[in-house]
């Protein structure tokens, strides 16, 4: 039997009543099939999403790691120190507006 191939044997059937259940079974099969190949693609974009956000994630952590840095580096620069400030603020912008587009509203309080 190849893979993805589901072979079922029955002895002979004469009862009308019979086949439309073998009929029903095959439906509630060709569902299933269905239904677990929609969840496979499902499953395929929430691994990209995830991974997605793990880049995400991981660019974040080493902008903070880099800002860290280059304060140490300025710490006597002023104009170094304000050009900081202000890419900080770029960047905090961009990742604000990034995460408050992907953050579904808060569902109303129930009574």
């Amino acid at each position: 039997m190849a893979c993805g191939e589901l072979h079922l044997h029955f002895p002979s059937i004469t009862d009308a009543s019979k086949v439309v259940d073998l009929t029903c079974v095959l439906a509630t099969f060709t569902d299933l099939k269905k239904e677990i190949q929609d969840m496979s693609a499902e499953m395929t974009n929430l691994v990209a999403k995830v991974n997605s956000l793990k880049t995400a994630d991981a660019s974040i952590i080493a902008l903070l790691n880099g800002i860290a840095q280059q304060i140490r580096d300025n710490v006597d620069d002023k104009a170094a120190m304000l050009q900081l400030a202000n890419d900080v603020d770029g960047e905090t912008a961009a990742v604000t507006a990034a995460i408050n587009a992907n953050t579904p509203p808060a569902a109303p309080p129930t009574a």
